[in-house]
């Protein structure tokens, strides 16, 4: 009988030993200080972000949640890759990107709808039939995937992240050429124009979730030499090519976003002086010709969903301002003698978002207030003024607990 109790309590010990390492084993796992290699968020932040989860901080678990339930979807999503495109390519090239003027339609006067006419703001459905959603899609599973590996490290995550990259950007069969040559094509015009460059706007954010899926076991050196291979082409297009020296001087939201993407993979390839360089002589300029001194962006007044624009053109402005700390650079706080700087601009924004003005110019339907987190969240850290934050809480459809950037940007209380 002795003998028994003695095996059973052996047993116990080992199994409760063995149990205690594995729990260890996983702490150790999910709490290392790996500091990743990203650009738009700070990597001291997102490994506090992932501390605080790890002790279980009740601000964060809804964000944090919501995160894992979009990741279990993103597992089932995809693949997804420019070849699996049906339309007959101009190119004759089923790798090349390719896509369709947003607001361009039918000819109502022609039999054949040819050549296609502008309908400014007016969204043509037709365009979901090409690149353009694959593209998206691929980007935002990759992002969510990626970002529960980061907190979790759940290497199921890393894995289909690391898959849908390689067929994207890696795989022989499937690949797209590093190029936007064949993007937002007019019909019976033009194959593709240079204003199909910002499509690839989202490039930026998956840099960063390659960054986040540094040690893992999936995504391994040759997946990174590859990529990066891959970006400098891209790279190397964007600025040799026409269609990347037109974008590149454009005085509105294409040229704001041009910069976000070269200096993003500047960034990424290790181009420091390339990416400070650039920030210095052609961002900031960009600030100053497209900011008024009251605050107003004139080239985004222009557009039919003029608030929108205005919103949006100023995200990108912050984006090169969180790519500027990367490099000493601090676009936050810059201004010229007569005041033009991010931060007016968002001033002269605010009356309209807290509704104590009406928008004078045209804006064909409800503006979009999904950037509103965004701003304000940034505009509360980086300012330091927390009637940001206490704005942002009070906008009906702006503030949401789920939010994404509550675990990327968490609000200044966190702040390093």
């Amino acid at each position: 009988m002795k003998k028994y109790l003695c095996l059973l309590l052996v047993l116990i010990f080992s199994v409760g030993l063995m149990f205690c390492v594995a729990r260890t084993q996983t702490t150790k796992l999910n709490s290392d200080k790996i500091l990743p290699k990203i650009f738009l968020i700070n990597p001291n932040v997102l490994n506090n972000t992932r501390e605080r989860i790890l002790s279980n901080d009740p601000s964060l678990q809804p964000a944090f949640k919501k995160l894992l339930i979009d990741a279990e979807k993103s597992l089932k999503s995809g693949p997804f890759s420019v070849t699996f495109n049906e339309h007959i390519l101009p190119s004759g090239d089923n790798h090349n990107y390719v896509s369709l003027g947003t607001y361009y339609w039918p000819n109502p006067k022609t039999a054949d709808g040819l050549p296609y006419i502008l309908r400014d703001g007016e969204r043509n459905p037709e365009v979901d039939q090409y690149d353009r959603p694959q593209l998206n899609s691929m980007c935002e599973a990759v992002n969510t995937l990626a970002l529960a590996y980061y907190f979790t490290g759940e290497e199921k995550y890393a894995e289909y992240a690391t898959k849908l990259l390689r067929i994207w950007f890696l795989d022989e069969n499937t690949k797209m050429n590093p190029n936007m040559k064949y993007s937002q094509a007019c019909k019976g015009v033009n194959d593709g124009t240079c204003w199909g460059i910002i499509e690839s706007s989202v490039f930026p954010e998956i840099l960063d979730s390659v960054g986040m899926l540094a040690g893992s076991k999936s995504w391994t050196l040759k997946d990174e030499e590859g990529l990066k291979d891959w970006f400098n082409l891209f790279l190397q297009w964007l600025i040799e090519s026409e269609a990347g020296e037109k974008t590149s001087v454009q005085k509105n939201n294409h040229g704001t976003y041009y910069d976000v993407l070269v200096v993003s993979i500047a960034l990424y390839i290790d181009k420091l002086d390339f990416a400070k360089n650039h920030l210095t002589n052609t961002t900031m300029k960009r600030i100053e010709n497209q900011i008024m001194p009251d605050g107003s962006q004139p080239f985004e007044l222009k557009r039919t969903l003029s608030l929108d624009y205005s919103l949006s053109n100023l995200k990108g402005l912050y984006f090169c301002a969180l790519l500027g700390e990367n490099v000493g650079l601090d676009l936050w706080n810059y201004q010229t003698s007569d005041g033009r700087g991010i931060n007016k601009a968002l001033e002269y924004l605010l009356p309209y978002i807290k509704g104590e003005k009406k928008w004078e110019y045209k804006q064909m339907k409800e503006y979009n207030r999904t950037h509103l987190f965004f701003l304000l969240r940034l505009a509360s850290i980086k300012f330091h003024n927390p009637d940001y934050e206490t704005l942002l809480r009070g906008i009906p459809n702006a503030y949401d607990i789920t939010n994404i950037y509550n675990l990327l940007y968490p609000d200044a209380d966190f702040q390093q």
